[in-house]
């Protein structure tokens, strides 16, 4: 790095050390922490002496000198570590590093050696620049903090009004880490492969620096985002969050926390779903523990507390919004989450009974050499009128092929260099997916139907019903006429129709109605209910073999391909599946199994919430279907391996048992043998002592 560009650091993100007057809070030259106007003579933190009220400047002299990224302190060019915290040259660490919090050993170590560890103690105490950034005719006061003015911004994304409704917003959060010193550049490229992956529609990113921004401005997917951040912005910015959105991004804004000595804010983006009502999005970096000398208890438990509710409060209006970001949050420090009326944690709600850590120093070997901690810092939490929640899960967790780096760690006094793996951050990301509140609320009904035609064709019995309904627009999902013998010359006469939720009480007035020339008989048959089971009860070899389509939606379509398919087969066991766009076609065999995929539908199934759109029409004779020779031929297969499998068990039953004579014989020998040589050392016995007499 140039020497302009170490300058550029100095001027950008040095926090004022001068005191600006004697009512003022002063920044200690050594820790940067923010000490209260009260505390006259010593910093709180590391004792330091207050400093003479002089403005900082770069160098006294035309010697130029880095800027120390841990304690900010000005170093010379021709030291290759800082003289105050001993943090390499040029910069590093990260602006919350709980790994680097234990890196120094035992309380007693870093006590009595403040100057070797106070640059790994109070990196997230540096105050952000961001709000310098902000020109005064942009912010306003509310409330004793500051506000950012909404911004108009022209978007990449679709408006809510155009193209087709979108039934699954996917939401990425990720605290992305800063640490520039730890391969940053593979990392955040590690992070776009990501968004590559999974193709969030918004994303909530936390950590973010200059650096990090140009390497994200400059990679492919990024051109399909609109950014709550200006390139401006972000340059004259220290560490910030944002926002990214592919569907439409109306406004941003930005609003400081009253209380924060670490710069952190709320930021806020209306975004337009296209065919769906507006949504609000928002992201955080609440206050950050870090424990240091001489207390170790500076975990600013009441600065977050203070903070999520100030959240909560601001957003709370909005009837849909998610609010997602690293909340520094421990249930144990800080109590239960203050969520007011119809918020949800997310996590909580869809993945219940599961830790869901996305700082774990067990799961993430990047962190295996730091002291064991697991946190749930990462969270999703939303108010969701006219939206549901589809599924949740962590993403980031593979290590970087081919990467590295040397982590040296004290261990009672040595010092120990381990050479562990390189993920994406120090923290997991999570995905949110949502889905179609209009479809999700629609769980499938089935319904019998009577007085059809039972001499004509089953395609043709299960069209007419299809088209019958249709007449006064309900959609038939699935429409079943059974046959009753292989040559299919005869069918049932009675029938079942599957409608979504709301349609049945429609459908159930087709009681009475003409289809063709028959009056049809309509009543409602729930799933469970088996007064009708015996019209079906007959062999069913030829249904078993002809083939069901299901047209499905609810997978992580985003996922490749084979991802997709696997995870649809974990769901419908047996099944074949393709994938084509949002759709997932499942192949099936069966009247039960059919049943089986249709009563997911509108549900949780293996992750994932499950609509079945339709149940595509059996091909006709001569399409490609399968003949009548075909079908006796596989059933006749299907017979011959089921007594196949019948004579092995069979044998399996005789060979156990002879196993278990033999060894009953074995037994009975091994006894008779114990009690002859019993009998024998007995009568041993008798005769020496009839000698010894």
């Amino acid at each position: 790095m140039s020497a302009s560009r170490f300058l550029q650091l100095v001027v950008t993100r040095l926090a004022p050390v001068a005191m600006s007057s004697a009512s003022s809070s002063w920044s200690c030259t050594k820790c940067t922490f923010l000490n209260s106007p009260s505390q006259k003579l010593n910093c709180m933190i590391c004792l330091t002496p207050l400093p003479t009220p002089s403005p900082l400047s770069i160098s006294s002299n035309d010697e130029p000198k880095w800027a120390c990224r841990a304690c900010t302190f000005l170093n010379t060019y021709k030291n290759s570590a800082c003289d105050i915290c001993g943090t390499r040259s040029p910069s590093s660490s990260s602006l919350l590093a709980f790994d680097d919090l234990t890196d120094s050993g035992s309380l007693e170590s870093n006590t009595n050696n403040n100057n070797n560890s106070i640059g790994s103690v109070f990196f997230p105490l540096r105050r952000c620049s961001k709000r310098k950034a902000m020109d005064d005719d942009d912010v306003i006061e509310v409330d004793g903090g500051s506000v950012k003015k909404s911004n108009e911004i022209e978007s990449k994304g679709e408006a809510s009004g155009s193209g087709t409704a979108l039934s699954c917003v996917k939401i990425l959060t990720y605290n992305v880490w800063f640490r520039e010193d730890l391969e940053l550049s593979n990392r955040m490229r590690a992070i776009g492969h990501l968004i590559q992956l999974h193709s969030p529609h918004l994303i909530c990113f936390q950590e973010v620096i200059p650096e990090i921004y140009e390497i994200f401005r400059k990679s492919n997917w990024w051109k399909e985002y609109t950014c709550s951040v200006s390139v401006d912005a972000a340059q004259s910015r220290g560490y910030y969050c944002m926002l990214l959105s592919k569907v439409g991004m109306k406004s941003s804004s930005c609003k400081s926390f009253r209380n924060s000595i670490m710069g952190r804010d709320l930021s806020i983006a209306e975004v337009e779903v296209p065919g769906r009502k507006p949504l609000v999005l928002a992201t955080s970096h609440l206050e950050s523990p870090c424990p240091g000398p001489p207390k170790w208890d500076q975990m600013y438990s009441r600065e977050r507390v203070e903070q999520a509710n100030e959240a909560i409060e601001h957003l709370r209006a909005n009837p849909n919004v998610v609010f997602g970001g690293d909340m520094n949050w421990d249930d144990k420090l800080d109590g239960k989450f203050p969520l007011a009326d119809k918020w949800v944690d997310v996590w909580e709600v869809l993945k219940p009974g599961d830790l869901g850590f996305t700082y774990d120093t067990k799961a993430n070997p990047m962190l295996s050499g730091n002291r064991a901690l697991q946190k749930r810092l990462d969270r999703f939490f939303c108010r969701l009128d006219d939206y549901e929640l589809g599924g949740i899960e962590m993403v980031g967790k593979e290590a970087i092929p081919g990467l590295s780096y040397v982590k040296e760690k004290r261990v009672r006094g040595d010092v120990k260099k381990l050479e562990l793996p390189v993920l994406p951050s120090d923290h997991f990301g999570l995905k949110l997916n949502g889905s179609d509140a209009a479809i999700r609320k629609s769980s499938i009904r089935r319904i019998a139907v009577e007085g059809y035609d039972i001499s004509s064709r089953k395609d043709v019995v299960e069209e007419g019903l299809r088209k019958h309904l249709a007449s006064r627009g309900i959609k038939l999902i699935h429409a079943f006429a059974h046959e009753l013998d292989f040559n299919r010359t005869i069918l049932c006469r009675c029938g079942l129709i599957y409608v979504n939720e709301e349609d049945e009480e429609k459908a159930l007035t087709f009681d009475g109605s003409d289809m063709g020339g028959s009056i049809l008989r309509v009543t409602a048959y729930p799933f469970g209910s088996n007064r009708l089971d015996h019209f079906f009860a007959t062999p069913e070899a030829q249904d078993k073999y002809r083939q069901r389509v299901l047209n499905v939606r609810g997978f992580d379509t985003c996922l490749a391909e084979d991802k997709v398919e696997e995870m649809a087969r974990s769901v419908f066991p047996g099944s074949y599946c393709s994938v084509l766009g949002e759709v997932v076609f499942v192949h099936l065999r069966g009247k039960d199994a059919i049943e089986k995929a249709l009563k997911l539908s509108g549900r949780s199934a293996g992750g994932f919430n499950l609509v079945v759109n339709a149940v595509l029409p059996l091909r006709k004779d001569g399409g490609g279907g399968v003949s009548l020779a075909r079908r006796l031929a596989m059933a006749e297969k299907d017979e011959a391996a089921r007594l196949a499998e019948a004579a092995r068990l069979a044998k399996g039953k005789r060979t156990k048992a002879a196993r278990l004579a033999k060894a009953e014989t074995a037994k009975a020998a091994r006894l008779a043998m114990a009690e002859k040589d019993k009998a024998i050392l007995s009568e041993g016995n008798q005769k020496s002592i009839m000698t010894t007499d």
